[in-house]
């Protein structure tokens, strides 16, 4: 029971986070920001992770307390989006904006704590769970921020945020509480788990899939979207299509065929993918290339973040778990506030077109790098430790 109700609370947690994503630039628009200091908003999101991340996992190791971390994460995402509803001063959506990132920092706890439901052995299949159960709060987000954003405008599904984090915040505390293994972290080993490839190159790589996701999907594709005509039940439209993809996924990703498979291939292989949605944003001329594109982008995401994840955890001892994951998590931290800066920044001097196909070039180069040198058995170990 105990586990059914941190899927739910973890489904609603991410209801919160997302309800407001496919209308927070287009209602900052509104609101006379330019497009650098949108990018600057979505961005701290990411930065703020970055910065507690790391710390919420010693903390977090050092405590063992996942269950007062994950209220934490959902009072966070409640007070971020109540805040980011009630005011329009452009230094308090700051404020508010960090608040949000603060509260996705508790995602470490978390997953940790989930994935001691499972052996070192089913580590992909429970972080392919735990991708879904995000992927399901953010369908629900999107449905729920659809209705309001069509009934009431873009503002209202900052609201829906609110309401579906208050939600989750009243389930959160039925939970019980998490026993792990743990081991109080010291400078040494913070400092080995930093230079441990097996942890770095995996963290790497998801900023690059962060900062592509982030830089697009969860910012300036709205804002595309909406300059070759999509309404704001579109843009709901597109959202869902990312996420539902990733859900319908799951199986396929759980299966023996992508277990056994070659871990290079796989993961250059949805680089690769994401490239060519940035060359679909680059030249659509509809919304309906951009649908398409938005299920390339979502199987892509799903699967590289699945295998990354479980790559990050793998050999790490169960007492620093939750520290190697917050080093993992606070690095692609730096690709979601390297993204809408990016993308922000690039719209205001080149223009989106040359932004995408820049950025297009580079993720076709890193799947070609990733093919041909990581991931190949032992090309991490050998250098790990």
């Amino acid at each position: 029971m105990g586990k059914i109700m941190f899927e739910v609370a973890i489904v609603f947690f991410w209801a919160s986070e997302y309800c407001h994503a496919p209308y927070f630039t287009p209602y900052l628009a509104t609101l006379g920001i330019s497009s650098t200091v949108i990018g600057l908003i979505v961005g701290c999101y990411g930065f703020t992770q970055m910065l507690v991340r790391i710390p919420l996992g010693i903390f977090t190791d050092a405590t063992g307390s996942y269950k007062a971390v994950t209220i934490s994460g959902l009072f966070f995402t409640t007070l971020s989006s109540w805040g980011l509803w009630l005011f329009t001063d452009v230094w308090l959506i700051f404020l508010f904006r960090i608040f949000a990132g603060i509260a996705a920092s508790s995602w470490i706890a978390m997953t940790v704590s989930y994935m001691g439901y499972y052996s070192e052995e089913d580590s992909v299949s429970a972080t392919t769970i735990l991708n879904t159960l995000n992927s399901c709060g953010k369908l629900l987000a999107f449905v729920l921020g659809a209705l309001a954003a069509q009934l009431w405008g873009y503002r209202s599904a900052l609201f829906m945020s609110f309401l579906t984090g208050l939600i989750g915040l009243v389930l959160v505390p039925f939970i019980d509480k998490a026993e792990a293994e743990r081991t109080p972290v010291s400078l040494a080993g913070l400092a080995a788990c930093l230079r441990n490839r097996s942890t770095m190159i995996p963290a790497l790589l998801a900023a690059v899939s962060m900062m592509t996701v982030h830089g697009t999907v969860f910012s300036f594709t709205s804002t595309l979207a909406e300059q070759v005509g999509a309404s704001a039940l579109m843009l709901s439209v597109l959202s869902m299509a990312f996420t539902l993809v990733q859900i319908l996924s799951t199986g396929f990703i759980k299966s023996d065929y992508i277990r056994q498979g070659r871990r290079s291939v796989q993961i250059a292989s949805g680089f690769m993918l994401m490239s060519g949605y940035l060359i679909i944003l680059a030249f659509a001329g509809s919304v309906w290339p951009i649908l398409v594109g938005q299920l390339m982008v979502g199987f892509a995401f799903a699967l590289i973040s699945s295998l990354l994840m479980s790559e990050c955890m793998r050999g790490v001892p169960h007492g620093e778990r939750t520290t190697a994951m917050g080093i993992y998590q606070a690095v692609y931290g730096i690709g979601m506030t390297a993204g809408p800066v990016y993308v922000g920044r690039i719209c205001d001097t080149l223009g989106a077109q040359t932004g995408c196909l820049i950025f297009a070039a580079f993720l076709a180069l890193l799947a070609a790098g990733v093919r041909a040198f990581l991931f190949r058995p032992g090309a991490i170990d050998k250098a790990g430790h």
